[in-house]
């Protein structure tokens, strides 16, 4: 199978690295970082740079690009043929405009989110085993059994959902974290934190580190991430009246909750 890589950032180097690790197929490269592209070709992440003309020649293109860029490219680029696989952090939006592009362009669309990523981007930064033993979302079950066994042996396991529940769980799981984690770093006392500060500060504070512009891009294309930063808030306040009061029971009794869930959340523990 020819498969074709859009972006050869963090997750499309990695998704490189790991096809040529784990697979026989063949592998192009796109960027408009021509660095990055020199770079993939270097370390035979890739087996050729991919020329645009030669997309309708690609069984599998997969879109490793933002969601404005990836419909963009998609619309710019009415030879694509086969399948096409893109691989943004939100989907109820973009999975219908290339649904509409895919009937009249004629190639397959299939939606897609690697649930791994690190704090920091760029091709330099992408792995060969990033993907081994993470969950890869995917938002259409009619997918040929060739694309699966690629999925698999990349170390994916396989979770299906549509794009509607895809968002709302995602809102919640990693976009309400980034969010969090963002806003805790801006405490007056955060930079006194050395001597003071153990695993559970770098924890809470990993995912700060994010990418700005695709991170704004993300959070407003996801119609369930104000929802879940209103319940948190509503949540904090709880324990900030508790603690107002010196309500000792009603803290206990709120803590108590939190502790209960996350046991519900994780069953069998965390290892």
């Amino acid at each position: 199978m020819n498969i074709g890589i859009i972006g050869l950032g963090l997750i499309g180097g990695s998704f490189a690295k790991s096809l040529k690790k784990n697979t026989n197929h063949m592998v192009f490269g796109f960027d408009i970082d021509g660095q990055s592209v020199d770079l993939a070709l270097k370390d035979k992440s890739i087996d050729f740079k991919l020329d645009t003309d030669d997309l309708h020649n690609i069984d599998l293109v997969i879109l490793a690009l933002r969601p404005k860029d990836a419909l963009r490219f998609v619309k710019e680029n009415k030879n694509i043929r086969g399948w096409v696989m893109d691989l943004c952090g939100v989907k109820k939006n973009i999975s219908k405009e290339l649904e509409n592009l895919s009937s009249r362009n004629n190639f397959e669309y299939i939606g897609a989110h690697p649930m791994a990523g690190r704090e920091i981007g760029g091709y330099t930064s992408s792995l060969d085993d990033l993907f081994e033993g993470a969950s890869i979302i995917l938002t259409k079950r009619n997918i040929p059994n060739e694309i699966l066994d690629i999925l698999s042996e990349m170390g994916f396991s396989l979770q299906y959902c549509d794009a509607d529940t895809h968002d709302r769980m995602i809102a919640y799981t990693s976009q309400l974290s980034h969010i969090v984690s963002n806003a805790f770093v801006k405490s007056k006392v955060a930079l006194k934190h050395n001597g003071f500060s153990a695993d559970s500060l770098k924890d809470l504070t990993r995912v700060a580190m994010l990418d700005e512009s695709m991170w704004t891009e993300l959070l407003l294309e996801n119609d369930y991430i104000k929802d879940e930063l209103d319940f948190l808030i509503d949540e904090l306040k709880k324990y900030s009246d508790l603690l107002e009061k010196r309500d000792e029971k009603g803290l206990e009794l709120l803590l108590r909750e939190g502790k209960e869930r996350r046991i519900l959340m994780y069953p069998g523990g965390v290892k």
